[in-house]
């Protein structure tokens, strides 16, 4: 089998392969035998059939497994003498021809990883934020421990109140139609504000009531097919819980944060504002990030390889579907909600920002050493390390190993971004008013 490589353009490649008669012909004659093995053909014992009648019935049949194994086989042959070719996504076969000497050609087109030269990616101009530690800060992040502390107890048949945890059964009516129902259900009441007047309707029921709730979705719902309809929701309340929330002091710090070496309420109070201030240095270089990758993939044209582009949009979409699934959103509602034209500009970004950063990595010699992957490692796992260690050597080093190319990966790409950031022009500008006004205005109401 032989082959040659044309060049399409950049990222994609055409390969011409070459299968000679007695190559394809052998491989049919196995596929036929295979098939003879276990052919039940009228007028002979089974398997005894003569290789002649099968090829007569089954001939097709064979010859398309037989062209499908030598496909296989070229695309192995090809991987295993070009291992510089960084192929991206499956090999798509766009041609097949059986010739008059019984020889065959097939056509495969591969997608390469571009080898972008990305040039123009020091002295970029950029503007940081200037952003500090306000106490409303401060007192918003103690909210947040209190609420993850916080534990939940029955209230039996006190009325629900905003902020409780209940548990329902509903069913949804449109036109006397049952088009929803769902049982058990559990969510704080305060946290489904796309519903207008629903959460209103169920304060001050209680445990075992049933009620109907008059609901009209709004014109951007996730649902499109619910937009602007009004429905009842037929309600049932399960259960009703209050949470109860622990009072910040010596104490509790002692008790619930000594493992991460704090022992008194003034020390965590430090670590908050150290936690935030970091918190900000983040947004910051986010902020610069976006605008130095911004200005890379315009001034670093480059096509991305077609498959390459639709094997990861489908994979965003599933990721999303994961992510959004934990949050009770049906699969159909949020395929529903992601058009494709979102996706593709996200998942472009997304990739062109990869392969930027790989060209960079390269003309840079960025490089990550296994002592920094594994310090990563161990700061990342903490106290689990010691119990797995504890558990058998074995399956710590399983464990580690499964984590060092993710950790690589992830300390390269932080390399990258301090590099560019290190060699930015950096201005520093006040915040919009009006964004500090939608910030007090979030912080209020959390």
């Amino acid at each position: 089998m032989n082959y040659k490589i044309e060049e399409i353009n950049q990222s994609e490649k055409k390969i011409i392969f070459t299968v000679d008669q007695e190559k394809i012909q052998g491989a049919i004659t196995s596929e036929l035998k295979s098939i003879k093995k276990q052919s039940k053909i009228p007028g002979y014992r089974p398997g005894k059939a003569p290789l002649s009648r099968v090829k007569n019935l089954y001939y097709h049949h064979a010859l398309i497994d037989a062209q499908e194994q030598i496909i296989k086989e070229g695309i192995g042959l090809l991987i295993d003498e070009n291992k510089e070719l960084k192929i991206i996504s499956t090999p798509e076969v766009i041609e097949i021809k059986m010739n008059d000497d019984e020889s065959m050609n097939f056509t495969l087109r591969i997608e390469l990883f571009p080898d972008v030269d990305v040039t123009d990616y020091k002295a970029i101009s950029v503007t940081k934020t200037k952003r500090e530690v306000t106490e409303d800060d401060i007192q918003a992040s103690i909210q947040m421990l209190k609420d993850r502390e916080s534990k939940l107890e029955e209230k039996g048949d006190e009325p629900i109140i905003e902020g409780d945890y209940i548990n329902l059964d509903f069913q949804v009516l449109e036109d006397k139609k049952v088009v929803d129902e769902v049982k058990n259900y559990s969510f704080y009441v305060n946290s489904l504000k796309d519903i207008p007047g629903f959460e209103e309707g169920l304060i001050g029921m209680k445990q075992g009531e049933e009620k109907e709730i008059n609901v009209k979705y709004p014109d951007d719902y996730i649902r499109e097919e619910l937009r602007e309809k009004e429905v009842i929701y037929n309600v049932k309340v399960n259960k009703v819980e209050k949470k109860i929330v622990p009072e910040i002091n010596d104490e509790f710090v002692k008790t619930k944060l000594a493992g991460q070496g704090l022992n008194n309420y003034e020390e965590f109070l430090a670590d908050i504002k150290k936690r935030l201030i970091e918190n900000n240095k983040k947004l910051q270089n986010d902020e610069m990030l976006k605008q130095i990758y911004d200005f890379l993939i315009e001034k670093n044209a480059f096509e991305l390889p077609t498959n390459f582009l639709k094997d990861s949009m489908e994979r965003y979409k599933e990721d999303k579907v994961k992510e959004l699934s934990m949050y009770g959103y049906k699969k159909e509602d949020v395929l529903a909600n992601l058009k494709d034209e979102d996706v593709k500009k996200d998942v472009t970004l997304i990739l062109k920002k990869e392969i930027i950063k790989e060209s960079i990595l390269k003309k840079e010699k960025i490089e990550v050493s296994d002592d920094e992957v594994n310090k990563k490692i161990d700061e990342t796992l903490g106290p689990l390390n010691q119990n797995l260690d504890e558990k058998g050597g074995e399956q710590m080093k399983k464990y580690r190993h499964q984590l060092s190319h993710r950790y690589h990966e992830m300390l390269q790409n932080e390399k990258v971004d301090k590099f560019l950031i290190d060699n930015a022009k950096i201005k520093e500008i006040m915040p919009e008013k009006k964004d500090s006004e939608a910030a007090d205005k979030i912080k209020k109401t959390s």
